[in-house]
């Protein structure tokens, strides 16, 4: 049985992982709501068609987000139960 400290170090990759995922996600998000804020600020013109493009892509995105989130916490879970160390004996 490993102690808490190296099942600790173990979270490190996955939270490293999971945040620059979604720093790039969330980047991504914001370039594509931008068009979709702008015209409620009163800058530019808004396309209907192309507002209801944007906002499909935005929500696949938060799908993605939402996805990663649940897999990082799935892998945390796993981690501090010590199912690593279980499939190793087999």
């Amino acid at each position: 049985m490993q102690d808490s400290s190296k099942r600790k170090r173990k979270w490190v990759a996955p939270l490293v992982c999971a945040a620059v995922v979604l720093a790039f996600l969330i980047a991504l998000l914001g370039l594509v709501l931008l068009p979709v804020v702008m015209p409620l600020l009163g800058i530019g013109t808004a396309d209907g068609a192309a507002m209801a493009a944007l906002g499909l892509y935005a929500l696949v995105l938060l799908a993605v987000i939402v996805g990663v989130v649940v897999a990082l916490v799935q892998r945390l879970r796993e981690i501090q139960k010590g199912e690593e160390e279980d499939a190793k004996k087999y």
